[in-house]
């Protein structure tokens, strides 16, 4: 029995492999199969595809406290990705820790850009766990059918309503009016773009 990935998830089934009872050794065997052989990041990463899949679940119609939750899972996860960066990746090797010990410098020279970091993954993350303030909203427009009479037949006329809007919108912020699903799906290729870099670097690094 080993791990497949099957779409975005590895999952146990009969592939025919033997990995061996050594559980460090079916673990770096798991990662290459789930993410590549080439990927370093690859406890970030885990992090990062369970927070696209928490987004995933802000699908038009969620309101009240479903919505809030998920919301709230969503930006808690994007913050992760960093502390697992920095705690758990880092600690694989030297040349790992050299990697994103210099990736972060660099972030932090550039502040505040870009953006999407330190204005929202970060901001938010801190309005959220250290407030519990919110900076996304959610609103709903119900378009109901209505009846008209004509005035001199008497005669009357039902008409359909129109589907329901719901709204998701940033209410706060740099990236206030924006719809929020599209500013999660920026921060998570932001991510994924900052993770690709760092693990090219890695590779640059271990071939010296």
């Amino acid at each position: 029995m080993a791990y497949q990935l099957i779409g975005q998830w590895p999952f146990l089934i009969d592939t025919g492999t033997e990995w061996g009872d050594d559980p460090g050794s079916t673990l770096k065997l798991w990662r290459e199969s789930a993410f590549g052989p080439e990927t370093m990041t690859t406890s970030a990463r885990l992090v990062l595809a369970d927070c696209e899949e928490a987004a995933a679940d802000l699908v038009c119609g969620v309101q009240g406290s479903s919505w809030r939750r998920r919301w709230i899972t969503s930006v808690a996860l994007l913050r992760v990705v960093g502390h697992v960066l920095d705690k758990v990746d880092s600690s694989r090797s030297t040349v790992h820790k050299l990697a994103i010990d210099e990736a972060w410098r660099s972030l932090q020279r550039s502040k505040p850009e870009p953006a999407i970091f330190w204005g929202f993954i970060i901001n938010e993350r801190n309005n959220v766990l250290k407030e519990y303030k919110l900076s996304a909203g959610q609103g709903v427009t119900v378009r109901p059918g209505g009846v008209s009479v004509d005035l001199v037949t008497g005669a009357q006329h039902a008409s359909e309503g129109l589907p329901t809007i719901y709204h998701y919108v940033i209410n706060d912020g740099l990236f206030k009016g924006r719809d929020q699903r599209h500013v999660l799906r920026e921060a998570i290729e932001w991510w994924r773009a900052y993770l690709d870099a760092i693990d090219s670097n890695i590779l640059v690094r271990s071939a010296e």
